[in-house]
């Protein structure tokens, strides 16, 4: 197994403890534990922001899939995790995820993918020009798991808070694509979330964020 690049931060530590947790002491395998959290709190935040009214149904039965495989206590786990995920992206806006499914060995070195570090995300958002008080709509056809898109969120949120966004982000990876949903529905971003190929313009899946515009 390939080594992942990216090291965890000790403020990340009890979003993982908090996962490991829910393997029941390593009697579930943490990639599969960790990718079924991703997905739950995905399809969870789907349905909630009122977006994604076209697939309630869909989304209610991978939501019932997911929780049956799981005790209940392992299910507040996972929305104790969510919780952590929360509060750490209130502090700093950044890919938090990143860091997670690269130790759990979900997306990062995967098929050679090497995601974007949060300080060249940064600094590739200082090279967009943007003009304030109008809404934005921001692109990413490979986003990985939003780190590009995240540090433009915390550029522009750290000059105006009130800056509204719009984001369009696409990856082939699905994992990858939903951790870049939710990071960025954590922040109140509106947009089109696309798990499909950018050069050949296939779609497999899509998530609305809400506010939605469409």
């Amino acid at each position: 197994m390939v080594k992942a690049r990216r090291t965890v931060e000790a403020k990340l530590v009890p979003l993982v403890d908090c996962l490991k947790e829910a393997t029941d002491k390593g009697r579930l395998n943490l990639n599969n534990v960790v990718a079924d959290w991703v997905n739950l709190s995905a399809y969870t935040m789907a349905l909630v922001n009122g977006a994604n009214l076209r697939r309630v149904s869909e989304i209610y039965e991978r939501i019932t899939e997911i929780k049956n495989k799981y005790s209940e206590k392992q299910i507040g786990l996972f929305t104790k995790a969510l919780e952590i995920l929360g509060e750490l992206h209130e502090k700093q806006t950044k890919d938090w995820l990143g860091q997670l499914t690269g130790v759990a060995s979900l997306t990062e070195n995967k098929d050679g993918q090497v995601f974007t570090p949060d300080d060249v995300a940064q600094i590739m958002s200082e090279l967009v020009n943007t003009t304030s008080n109008v809404q934005e709509t921001v692109s990413d056809p490979c986003c990985g798991t939003g780190a590009l898109l995240l540090g433009h969120i915390a550029r522009v949120r750290e000059k105006d808070s009130k800056q509204s966004i719009r984001m369009h982000a696409v990856d082939l990876d699905r994992t990858a694509l939903l951790c870049t949903f939710i990071q960025c529905g954590l922040h109140g971003v509106n947009g089109v979330f696309i798990v499909g190929n950018t050069l050949t313009d296939e779609v497999y899946e899509t998530f609305y964020s809400a506010p939605l515009y469409h």
